[in-house]
């Protein structure tokens, strides 16, 4: 399946997802957000340059949505488990507990890497605007991987009347490989309009 990025709230959100508000945007998404760090003259920052536009928003990550140590601490204990080593696998359950106590004592305080919903929601449709007023935008650019036509504006996709009405995001079923940027742009969109619709504030970026 790969690496995926999808857009959770801060606020505990399970019964969104039973409601079908989520998203899961494009491997091209995947693919454009990786670009800032694989490239030196990547697509990235490109667009940043040619839209004059400050993006960085894309790039948050909060660390304490994920704790990364989970990952280790897991493998660790599944070779425990293999080993039937039961002091190791009390040893890291113990230390499990005690990071999972940790992160759900400072959640509510730890903002870093989280983004208020209106300020990721200007900068999402103010990107849109410019690439409707520049729709050739993408002819200027340098490109390090074949993208296919993600950069490509589809014309249909900037009628005033679709941002109006708020949809269940389908990323992940809609052939993400044909997707493009405007539509996982539009994504963000309907995502972040549906949470804050339900109270939500704050959102950030993850990955899995």
């Amino acid at each position: 399946m790969g690496y995926s990025i999808n857009l959770i709230t801060k606020y505990r959100y399970e019964e969104f997802f039973d409601e079908g508000i989520h998203t899961t945007l494009s491997k091209g998404f995947v693919s454009f957000i990786a670009s800032k760090h694989m490239y030196k003259n990547d697509e990235f920052s490109q667009l940043e340059k040619l839209h004059n536009m400050d993006l960085s928003y894309f790039l948050n990550y909060a660390e304490n949505y994920y704790l990364m140590q989970h990952f280790d601490l897991n493998y660790q204990l599944t070779l425990a488990k293999r080993e039937r080593n039961e002091e190791k696998i009390a040893q890291v359950k113990a230390e499990i507990a005690a990071a999972e106590l940790k992160r759900e004592r400072e959640y509510d305080e730890v903002m870093d890497g989280w983004m208020e919903i209106q300020e990721l929601e200007n900068v999402t449709q103010e990107l849109l605007n410019k690439m409707q007023h520049n729709p050739d935008y993408y002819k200027q650019m340098h490109y390090n991987i074949n993208w296919g036509n993600y950069f490509e504006p589809d014309y249909s996709e900037f009628k005033p009347s679709s941002f109006l009405q708020l949809r269940h995001s389908t990323s992940t079923y809609d052939h993400p490989d044909s997707r493009t940027l405007i539509l996982d742009l539009k994504d963000i969109l309907y995502f972040l309009r549906a949470v804050k619709n339900k109270g939500s504030n704050y959102v950030t970026f993850t990955g899995g």
